[in-house]
């Protein structure tokens, strides 16, 4: 965590797997260097994004949860969690 270095691994294929046939054996056959790109990286983590303990908890001012390291919204005035701000991603049932 500390060098700030890390590996970025993304699909470089440009190919699609055959509508029928052997999946599996198709991707098989392609080399790794074909599948995928890898990149040396340099990663700038804020300290609240970094594991471990909150570095800072607030309670969201519409459904009272907490919102920890800085992701609460300031909206109005009033200190928001995201899913009251902007809707929540995910519906009740």
């Amino acid at each position: 965590m500390n060098s700030h270095e890390g590996i970025r691994i993304a699909v470089a294929a440009k190919q699609n797997a055959p509508e029928n046939g052997d999946i599996v054996a198709f991707w098989n056959a392609i080399p790794d260097e074909e599948l995928f790109k890898v990149e040396a990286v340099r990663v700038n983590l804020k300290p609240e994004d970094l594991p471990g303990k909150p570095l800072s908890r607030v309670k969201c001012e519409r459904c009272g949860e907490s919102v920890m390291d800085s992701r609460e919204i300031l909206l109005g005035g009033r200190i928001l969690c995201r899913a009251c701000a902007n809707g929540a991603y995910y519906e009740k049932l």
